[in-house]
């Protein structure tokens, strides 16, 4: 998975959209942190059991 790209201001044509272009690029880097900090518990629990 990789960090969602912010969208640049021209990228929003500024009509209220009921999912501005904002507002998904907010959803996707929710996810993005989540399967991140997944990512680094599953690490610390690997580094764990090799001790």
């Amino acid at each position: 998975m990789r960090k969602p790209i912010k969208p640049l201001p021209t990228d929003c044509c500024g009509s209220g959209c009921p999912k501005c272009i904002y507002d998904i690029y907010e959803e996707h880097l929710e996810k993005y942190k989540e399967w991140k900090n997944k990512q680094q518990k599953k690490r610390q629990n690997n580094k764990i059991k090799k001790l």
